[in-house]
């Protein structure tokens, strides 16, 4: 584990919740975050949380940004998915 990695894991800004939204930091790029966006904030907190732990168990950082990647990803595709079934 790289120490970028462990002082973002101890200060906490890897992953922070600002209203609905997840702001979840790369850490290959710095200044690079994913940002996801949920229906309430109780929802985000929750994602950020899991978020949290997926970042504990993660072995490198490239696992950890190819993580968030996926999820970003599959937000979107739910979304998708969710506004044809609207239409």
């Amino acid at each position: 584990m790289s120490s970028r990695r462990r002082s973002l894991i101890l200060l906490r800004r890897a992953v922070r919740v600002e209203g609905r939204r997840v702001i979840a930091q790369f850490l290959r790029e710095p200044g690079r975050a994913a940002v996801m966006t949920f229906p309430t904030h109780a929802d985000a907190r929750r994602a950020a949380s899991r978020l949290l732990v997926q970042l504990r168990l993660t072995r490198s950082d490239e696992e950890w940004d190819d993580q968030l990647v996926f999820r970003v990803e599959l937000l979107r595709a739910y979304n998708a998915l969710a506004d044809t079934e609207e239409e």
